[in-house]
């Protein structure tokens, strides 16, 4: 049996205070690092942006680029000082225009000749299947040069959230209309797209194809030449056009870059993997794990907020921004928050909510089954054991009709639309076990909601599901009537926790209007020339104003209207037809 205890009313689970995160460094030297200028300068780059004091050097702002920005910096990057600076870009063609000054100039590269190209970068925004260029030669749309002319560049490739590097160059006869001139090598996804700084370059010889190599946060990145003309052993078309940092090809938005760049280099050498590691040191924060312990009659539900906005577990957990409870691992939607005015106010989307239970299951042999509107885990004592994926985008009306049904059983709830399910079979050990659920809310332009998301369990070969609860109460079956009975139950419970809630949230803010409520009737009261209307005279009031104002009254308005201005006015939505 699981175990019971929940009691009908929610009373809020007393919780410890989370312990501040303390870092970690991935290093193994106590010696103070090497600043990152200098390992760069012992490199001598052929073109160096630092962004530093607010400048630009070589080159020309056009659009929105912002200096003075914060870059990596010594709290996350030993390597750099406290007070960094790097450029944003506002990713709609905003750009650093770099003149070519001639033929055989220090931005030309030929067969023969080697390149390193390497940046800081900290893209804000990225869509799958998205390059956007952090710098590039040629291909700029100006008049007097070929087009589709690129010398080389550097750019970032989006997928599913996550970014990898991208490097392309123009064969050198650049024949109009011929992709096979195209020369493109990507790299993995490596990491997600707003999570913050990371260092990429790439190094090549031109002419020689097996040259290649890629780096990303220090480390060489496993990539391929992607179609086109793939690996060459022919150089790059070369002319006088501009280099561009942040965009290309005109200033297409899909092609320009959106968020921070720093230490933007370019070198006439193909710098080694040493070199190359040289730059990288990280302290990473350490990853929060919950460190309470676990109520023994609820479920302890944290709330995870400032998640990096990809599809993807890959994140350093933060420590929880709020704590509360459930009496089952069922999730509807969390209870709400609000802000000093009782206003309702936004959490951070994305989010990822953990649900973490220690419970007696039924022993031998077991079937569980997730259900959830986005991506979720599922760990029994420690081991991963059901894995919902990121659902894939349905967005653009051209998707398959979506039936609601089953796929484990025809006689429990079908799956309602956006939900997904899986079913595992274990043996169970008898004892007390440690679920944790982790469900991933909202994220790539989606609201943060839950949907039908519970666990549910039943004996092997059979369909009876049970949802895991605590307390008999709250263990409905996985029917219709079983779901609504849990949703109804648990909508009553919110409506109560979140009523209890907003009065906490805006105490102050209560207090300071009761003041002024006083101070109000206390200065009328005091004040003998001000008549206080009788009640229920307001109608007299307005038809002496009417009157002042040589204003004849408007004619009464409909019941119907009535009753609805008044349910919009004071809460905002109209009334049912029961309450009307």
């Amino acid at each position: 049996m699981l175990r019971a205890g929940w009691q009908a009313t929610v009373v809020a689970v007393a919780l410890c205070a989370a312990l501040p995160a303390r870092a970690q460094n991935d290093s193994d030297s106590s010696e103070a690092p090497q600043s990152y200028a200098s390992v760069v300068a012992a490199d001598q780059p052929a073109f160096w942006w630092r962004f530093e004091e607010g400048k630009v050097e070589p080159g020309e702002i056009v659009g929105k680029v912002t200096l003075n920005v914060a870059g990596p910096r010594k709290e996350r990057f030993p390597k750099f000082d406290d007070k960094n600076r790097g450029a944003q870009f506002a990713g709609d063609g905003a750009r650093i225009v770099v003149k070519d000054h001639g033929e055989k100039s220090p931005l030309d590269f030929a067969a023969g000749d080697a390149i390193t190209l390497e940046a800081w970068v900290n893209p804000t925004k990225l869509a799958s299947g998205q390059t956007v260029y952090v710098l590039g030669k040629g291909r700029t749309g100006n008049a007097g040069v070929a087009k589709d002319n690129q010398n080389y560049a550097l750019r970032l490739v989006g997928a599913d959230g996550k970014a990898g590097i991208s490097f392309l160059f123009r064969g050198t006869q650049n024949r109009a209309g011929n992709d096979e001139d195209w020369h493109r090598w990507d790299s993995e996804p490596a990491f997600a797209v707003g999570s913050g700084w990371h260092y990429v370059a790439v190094t090549y010889t031109f002419g020689q194809k097996v040259s290649l190599r890629g780096y990303i946060d220090g480390k060489v990145i496993k990539g391929k030449w992607e179609g086109y003309g793939g690996a060459t052993d022919e150089g790059p078309v070369v002319d006088d056009d501009e280099l561009w940092i942040g965009s290309s090809m005109g200033g297409a938005t899909g092609s320009s870059f959106a968020g921070s760049l720093d230490e933007v280099a370019i070198y006439r050498s193909a710098l080694s993997a040493e070199r190359i590691a040289e730059r990288y040191q990280a302290v990473q924060p350490k990853p929060y794990v919950t460190n309470l312990p676990i109520p023994r009659d609820c479920v302890l539900v944290e709330i995870l907020e400032n998640i990096p906005d990809g599809n993807s577990w890959d994140f350093i957990p933060p420590s929880p921004s709020e704590r509360t409870s459930e009496p089952a691992l069922g999730l509807i939607e969390l209870p709400r928050k609000y802000n000093e005015h009782g206003v309702r106010a936004d959490r951070s989307n994305p989010l990822v909510v953990w649900l973490t239970t220690d419970v007696e299951l039924p022993s031998g042999e077991q079937r569980l089954l997730l259900r959830s509107r986005n991506a979720a885990r599922l760990y029994l004592d420690g081991k991963l054991v059901i894995d919902n994926p990121f659902p894939k985008d349905r967005s653009n009306g051209h998707n398959s009709l979506h039936i609601v049904k089953s796929d484990v059983s025809a006689s429990i709830r079908p799956v309602q639309p956006g939900d997904q399910e899986n079913v595992v079979e274990l043996e169970i050990a008898p004892g007390l076990h440690r679920l944790k659920l982790e469900l991933f809310g909202g994220g790539k332009s989606k609201r943060v909601e839950f949907g039908e998301t519970g666990l549910y369990i039943a004996p092997a070969g059979s369909d009876a599901f049970r949802l895991v609860a605590h307390g008999t109460q709250w263990q409905d079956p996985l029917t219709d009537d079983g779901w609504l009975a849990y949703e109804s139950r648990r909508r009553g419970e919110l409506a109560k926790i979140n009523q209890a809630r907003r009065q906490e949230a805006s105490k102050e803010y209560t207090a300071y209007w009761e003041r002024r409520h006083a101070w109000a009737r206390e200065v009328v009261s005091a004040d003998g020339t001000r008549s206080v209307p009788a009640a229920g005279s307001i109608d007299n009031y307005a038809a002496a104003a009417a009157k002042a104002a040589s204003k004849q009254p408007l004619p009464l308005t409909d019941d119907w209207s009535f009753v609805r201005r008044v349910y919009v006015d004071l809460i905002g939505v109209i009334p049912t037809a029961a309450q009307a």
